[in-house]
């Protein structure tokens, strides 16, 4: 039986529907655009080293001079009659929960927490409207970094507070910060800092996220509110190339290697103290896992410096308490108090086995039967040598 020839020339999208076309063209189109984002960011980022290569330096010094000015004053949070210091790890942690969710820059986080001490170093605030403050800061923060898709809408906020608070209390407490900033909002964060440091060094993912870990450990503590951005970076830093045991790629000369060694060691100290909201964000594979990192080095320096505690090293003056004579036999003491005895001859053979008359020396120790413990004299001890028979 013949098969009837078919009419139609073959094509290779013979079996594709009108649905399957359409999808291949919006299917085209998608790698299109990407394709053209990417020559967008590659133009951009041509454009950016550029710019820094030209201004740079100036850029740096406005952020230097910026810092100071938007300076958080932890004398004055101090004096707050209702906020205290422990109510603060709970509230960042809280801001940082709200910041994963809304996929927020870290820059957006860390003016959050600027915005917020700021606003604590001028003004009372109350224990109720604690939270109201730091959920308007982030607010305000994300209104200034970001565009309007990623910026966090008022009800998600009343939402994620369990609805303490109503939308006009956002409204009111979003212009009251803003007026008492004097409506400054924008200031150098550690994490910009962090950036542009590690921008003159080739890219390392883990090196960035455990310098930015390590800048949100410390802004949990009280010690670290009215530190400059710029130092904290440099600890940070430094304290990473330790963590990673990496040997640092900026140079001497870079503005980040003058780095503080006090504050560096303080901000160790509070490596172990971390948040476990922190650490759980941080053991995330898109932050390299650099929690884990920390922990095991945190684990790793504390077993160090118990062995060197137990173990203590040697010194000349021990070594030397140690040194036994060998020219006498060593016996134990039978009372507690020192008594000087003679040490006992070495033997000789010959004379008083061979019956050669040879007279051996014998030592009587004459001691009282009960030492008595509470003389503070020593015992002296009388010897009477006899002769063998």
């Amino acid at each position: 039986m013949a098969f009837p020839q078919h009419r139609y020339p073959p094509t290779q999208y013979h079996f594709l529907g009108s649905n399957d076309q359409e999808a291949l063209r919006r299917q085209q189109q998608d790698l299109e655009r990407r394709r053209k984002q990417h020559i967008q960011i590659a133009i951009g980022l041509t454009l950016s080293r550029n710019d820094k290569a030209e201004f740079g330096e100036d850029i740096l010094n406005c952020m230097f001079e910026s810092e100071l000015n938007t300076l958080p004053d932890v004398s004055s949070i101090d004096i707050q009659t209702e906020i205290e210091w422990y109510m603060r790890p709970y509230l960042l942690d809280f801001l940082v929960e709200a910041h994963a969710a809304f996929s927020l820059p870290e820059e957006t986080l860390f003016l959050t927490f600027n915005i917020l001490d700021r606003y604590c170093s001028q003004r009372v605030v109350y224990r109720k409207h604690y939270q109201l403050v730091g959920c308007t800061a982030l607010l305000i923060a994300a209104k200034y970094d970001e565009t309007g898709k990623q910026v966090p809408h008022v009800k998600e906020l009343m939402s994620m507070c369990c609805g303490l608070y109503d939308e006009d209390m956002f409204i009111q407490m979003e212009r009251h910060v803003l007026m008492t900033l004097e409506w400054c909002v924008g200031a150098p964060t550690a994490a910009g800092f962090v950036r542009t440091a590690l921008d003159d060094a080739p890219f390392d993912a883990e090196m960035e996220h455990m310098s930015l870990y390590l800048c949100e450990v410390a802004m949990y503590h009280r010690d670290f509110v009215s530190q400059r951005p710029s130092d904290l970076a440099k600890a940070s830093i430094a304290l990473s190339h330790l963590i990673l045991r990496r040997r640092s790629l900026l140079g001497r000369d870079h503005w980040s290697a003058k780095n503080d060694q006090g504050l560096t060691s303080t901000l160790y100290s509070y490596l172990a103290k971390s948040s476990e909201i922190l650490v759980q964000k941080y053991k995330q594979p898109q932050y390299s896992y650099v929690a884990l990192l920390a922990d095991s080095y945190v684990i790793q320096q504390t077993a160090i410096a118990q062995a060197s505690i137990q173990t203590p090293p040697i010194t000349p003056e021990s070594s030397q308490e140690r040194v036994v004579s060998l020219s006498c036999t060593p016996r134990k003491r039978r009372y507690p108090y020192d008594i000087e005895i003679p040490p006992s001859p070495p033997i000789t053979p010959g004379t008083d086995v061979h019956n050669k008359g040879y007279a051996v020396p014998q030592i009587v120790f004459n001691a009282p039967d009960t030492p008595a413990y509470e003389e503070a004299a020593p015992y002296t001890a009388s010897f009477t040598m006899i002769d063998a028979p």
